[in-house]
């Protein structure tokens, strides 16, 4: 059960909105993780601390890490205050989860499991957050967006971990070029919409837009699409790893609106993923970018 306190007015500068889940574990007894994301600012921080000269530059980094059948997807996102940065993904063959598991009892962040705290008006990444799940079902995260959530040194420690492991052997993707049609499907409380492109003999596209709400009739629009849209949907499917998103973990409060894509592929299967998963955020707005293609 989550336990609001707020401190202040939230909606003014300065409030403070606390959440406290008084039965989130304060000790992880499984070491099998499965799930792991973190990011931090080290913006607020009075200087550098002790660390690498190498790795001074880093003033964010974020990180999310899943564990898949035969390997790891990788996220890495660390950048300094001015132009420089780093930001990629892998799917390799390889296991840091044993690791991040060490890293987390080392940084003692059962103890912070379920603390929330937000302040109203500060800049977007002052703070930062950590989640992680584990196969036995337990889960561990807390927030602050005033200050850093662990030291430098530690996401340092997370840099050269990440940085390292996506040089391994890569595991072979869903190919996103092998895409020929795509399917739209969203669910409102009081009806849905819908919308296809599919592919003509000529090479061709149709789009077929659909609406159903609170009245029994159902709209459909039909128009054409040149090729640009289906080449524009494959560009994003594939910088955005949307193909495997089934197989990332849900987020905890799911959305009012379900949304989904269904990719038809040029060997007759599909896949389909949902608007519900636990994404970094440079990869989440692929979704949004793939919809506003079938309007």
């Amino acid at each position: 059960m989550m336990f609001e306190f707020p401190t202040g007015m939230p909606q003014m500068c300065g409030g403070l909105t606390q959440q406290i889940d008084n039965n989130a574990p304060k000790t992880i007894k499984s070491r099998d993780l499965v799930f792991f994301s973190a990011e931090s600012s080290f913006r607020t921080l009075a200087s550098n601390c002790a660390v690498n000269e190498e790795y001074a530059w880093i003033d964010f980094i974020s990180v999310y890490a899943v564990k898949l059948d035969k390997g790891s997807f990788l996220f890495l996102n660390a950048r300094d205050a001015y132009e420089k940065s780093e930001i990629g993904f892998a799917y390799v063959k390889t296991d840091i989860f044993p690791k991040l598991a060490d890293m987390i009892e080392g940084a003692g962040f059962a103890g912070r499991n379920g603390v929330y705290r937000f302040i109203n008006g500060l800049p977007q990444n002052f703070g930062g957050e950590v989640r992680a799940e584990y196969a036995s079902g337990e889960k561990l995260g807390f927030s602050d967006n005033q200050t850093p959530v662990f030291s430098k040194a530690f996401g340092i420690e997370l840099y050269a971990l990440f940085s390292e492991a996506m040089k391994a052997e890569r595991l072979p993707l869903p190919d996103a070029e092998k895409i020929i049609g795509v399917k739209f499907y969203e669910k409102h409380s009081s009806g849905y919409s819908s919308a296809q492109l599919k592919g003509n003999p000529d090479g061709s596209y149709t789009l077929t837009r659909a609406y159903k709400f609170e009245e029994p009739e159902l709209f459909e629009h039909t128009k054409e699409a040149g090729t640009e849209v289906i080449e524009k949907i494959r560009k994003t499917a594939a910088s955005c790893a949307v193909l495997i998103w089934d197989k990332f973990p849900k987020r905890e409060l799911p959305s009012i609106i379900q949304k989904s894509l269904t990719f038809i592929m040029s060997d007759g299967s599909e896949i389909t993923v949902s608007d519900d998963r636990n994404l970094p955020l440079p990869l989440s707005g692929a979704f949004f970018t793939i919809e506003r293609e079938l309007v």
